[in-house]
């Protein structure tokens, strides 16, 4: 289940800074804040859905480090598609 707690332990586990992810899911870094602060309001729609494919993946015992790479040297383009493909395989591989 998607928490406050769980998106901290993702973006650290990431190595992405709250700049990153907000360029990463197109929102303002205040949105990053907001998300992260006790009993605030989840994101919802699109970022919500690439959080709990990155919560998937944590789970699944992925380093999610490889994302922050792709993010930086590659886009956010890039660094989606990575995550997407990513899950595919590892919802094949189950």
């Amino acid at each position: 289940m998607l928490t406050v707690e769980r998106l901290k332990a993702l973006r650290a586990r990431t190595k992405l800074r709250q700049e990153d992810l907000a360029q990463f899911f197109g929102v303002g870094v205040a949105t990053i804040i907001r998300w992260e602060k006790p009993l605030s309001t989840l994101p919802s729609g699109f970022p919500r859905q690439l959080y709990e494919i990155m919560d998937f993946l944590d789970r699944a015992g992925v380093d999610l480090s490889t994302l922050e790479w792709t993010l930086r040297m590659h886009g956010n383009v890039a660094a989606v598609r990575w995550l997407l493909n990513t899950y595919n395989e590892k919802e094949r591989g189950k």
